[in-house]
């Protein structure tokens, strides 16, 4: 049988060794009707969709309704096949109660045209592996469901660390996160200052040879804000991935690391 490995994020698709679904089905960002994405899909696309078995989505609670049919029709378009997802068979796994769609305004998947018509059965995992603290269990089961009693209040208050209390390493080790990018790019000049290391200068160069609509707003709009045109680093850096580059390899969005060393040879 023939799987198609996907997930919502490219943090997911990594843990589960697949890719984002956009990607798996060569959509880009997936705007558009299935009917447009179905015509800029390219002929090897289709063929491989046209011949995988089973389709794996993993954190399903970030698809919302509008996209969950899209990609029912659309597959139902590449397959030639009126059954739901083309007839292929799904095998999707996530919590409804975590991560919600990533446009807010829309409706999760489950409230989607198709979903009662996706599965012929349900799993509920029972079992907690991640914490074996009782207490802690039933009180992160309670806040999931959106419960906060005045018990539960306190022990989370009680765990507030201030940082001063904390040391310098552990500041250092780990991600902080700010409301706004003003914030963040404060934190980040901050600490990119402190770094006693020569600096190197990157500068960006946005073209394409192959289509004239990507355009430096087209690199705007997709990146959500404004790249900056140079990009200094330090050995020693922390940086994080705002893109998925390549999810097989661990290169995707959110991915952490440190500059080691230089190279103008990959």
């Amino acid at each position: 049988k023939s799987f198609g490995v996907t997930a919502s994020t490219g943090i997911a698709a990594c843990n589960i060794g697949g890719t984002t679904i956009h990607r798996y089905l060569n959509i880009g960002l997936g705007n558009g009707t299935s009917n447009y994405l179905f015509k800029k899909m390219n002929n090897r696309t289709k063929i491989k969709l046209r011949g995988i078995d089973y389709l794996i989505v993993d954190e399903i609670s970030m698809f919302d309704a509008i996209f969950w049919d899209k990609i029912d029709n659309l597959l139902k378009l590449i397959r030639n096949n009126t059954y739901t997802f083309g007839g292929i068979k799904l095998i999707v796994v996530g919590d409804f109660l975590q991560l919600p769609p990533v446009k807010l305004k829309n409706k999760y998947a489950f409230e989607s045209k198709c979903w009662s018509s996706c599965f012929d059965e349900t799993i509920q995992l029972q079992k907690v592996f991640r914490q074996e603290n009782i207490h802690f269990q039933n009180m992160l089961t309670q806040v999931r469901r959106g419960i906060l009693t005045p018990e539960i209040h306190q022990t989370l208050l009680d765990r507030i660390c201030l940082p001063e209390e904390l040391n310098e390493d552990f500041l250092n080790s780990h991600v902080k996160l700010y409301t706004t990018n003003k914030d963040v790019d404060s934190e980040n000049v901050l600490k990119y200052d402190s770094i006693n290391a020569q600096e190197v200068i990157y500068v960006k160069q946005d073209k394409n040879m192959t289509d004239e609509r990507v355009t430096p707003q087209w690199f705007t709009n997709y990146f959500g804000r404004r790249q900056k045109d140079i990009l200094k680093l330090k050995i020693g850096t922390r940086v994080m991935l705002t893109l998925n580059l390549n999810t097989e390899k661990g290169l995707c969005n959110g991915a952490v690391g440190t500059v080691i060393a230089f190279t103008t040879h990959i």
